[in-house]
């Protein structure tokens, strides 16, 4: 990203910033990140699965 756009400056009136001279994101929001996508994703597929396994496969193929 700095190669691309690290010399392009944002000027918001007051001050100007160098966009992208350094861009990190804290070790801790990472993994908070990670969690809850995790978890989303295994509620997800867990509420579908679910219901997919209660119906009785005869039925489910009948259907189409």
């Amino acid at each position: 990203m700095n190669n691309v756009f690290g010399n392009q400056t944002m000027d918001a009136g007051i001050f100007q910033q160098t966009m992208f001279t350094n861009p990190t994101v804290d070790l801790s929001i990472a993994v908070q990140a990670t969690l809850t996508l995790v978890i989303a994703g295994t509620l997800a597929g867990f509420f579908h699965a679910r219901k997919a396994a209660s119906i009785r496969p005869i039925e489910a193929l009948r259907a189409d």
